[in-house]
């Protein structure tokens, strides 16, 4: 059905380019794509996945003016062996919607559309993700984010704040900026050398601008984010383990791009979107 919307936030294009060789044998045959715009979106996202990925179709929902709603599980291989991730997306083909706005009630045909069909997220969490909380809390809330994001800020201290017995609060690195990595890859490195007060350095990673430094002078003002007795150390984990701290922070940030999110921060509860992003009313009452 034609509705009237326009597009809030971002349309992400996906170029027409030619699909990398798959690994289509992890993926269940019956589940591969039929319709033209489904074959359309799986060979257009393909290059935006891990290498080796292949796609099913869990379902597909036409919605209006073209797009459909996609229920996808991206399937993979690596060190780690056989891995899979769950992914949402309104699309026809070849743009993703983020957000769309119905200009005769001012609904969000998007957020309506998940909000019927999609299952909850199902998002890959480890032990190291937990920020705060009881790791085994009936709720669960995630928020992906970036170190140069003012509103990442201020989600992070909010949540960190709400999370207890009840709630076990998760971060995850959706990383938009090249020095946003360089401060990723030295929290996590701290966490993994050991240093105890990780709430500590990604408080103080959140205060520090480096959109204008070198790589190495990020490397150098993100390492001040660490207590000082320590930062030999996690600068030699860093130095010793790097490729396998990049690869952590790049799943997660493919993960979200995946999702089709172009901005952060993005909140999850039990596997739902909190619309508007950081929206503390919003969370504040999904928490009750």
């Amino acid at each position: 059905m034609l509705r009237s919307f326009f597009f809030c936030l971002m349309a992400l294009a996906l170029a027409s380019i030619g699909t990398t060789a798959v690994a289509a044998s992890l993926c269940d045959p019956p589940k591969a794509p039929q319709t033209r715009t489904a074959k359309t979106l799986a060979r257009n996202l393909i290059p935006y996945l891990p290498d080796q990925s292949c796609i099913e179709i869990n379902r597909e929902e036409a919605l209006f003016s073209g797009f459909n709603y996609f229920d996808l599980t991206v399937r993979w291989k690596d060190q780690q062996g056989e891995r899979s991730q769950q992914v949402i997306e309104i699309s026809d083909g070849r743009y993703v919607l983020g957000q769309a706005l119905d200009l005769t009630d001012r609904s969000d045909v998007i957020a309506e559309a998940k909000a019927r069909f999609a299952p909850a997220l199902e998002i890959p969490l480890s032990a190291e993700d937990l920020a705060a909380g009881n790791p085994n809390a009936s709720t669960v809330v995630v928020a992906f984010g970036d170190y140069d994001c003012g509103y990442c800020a201020q989600a992070y201290e909010f949540l960190h704040g709400k999370a207890g017995n009840t709630v076990a609060f998760y971060t995850k690195d959706f990383v938009l900026f090249p020095n946003s990595l360089v401060q990723a890859k030295v929290v996590l490195a701290a966490k993994r050398a050991g240093v105890q007060d990780i709430h500590a350095v990604k408080s103080g990673m959140y205060s520090k601008s480096m959109a204008r430094m070198t790589p190495q002078q990020a490397t150098q003002a993100a390492l001040e984010a660490v207590p000082a007795a320590e930062r030999e150390k996690v600068k030699a984990y860093l130095d010793q383990h790097d490729g396998q701290i990049s690869a952590t922070i790049q799943e997660s940030t493919h993960f979200a791009r995946a999702q089709g999110w172009s901005g952060t921060p993005v909140v999850v509860i039990n596997g739902r979107v909190v619309p508007g992003g950081f929206n503390q009313d919003v969370i504040s009452e999904m928490l009750k």
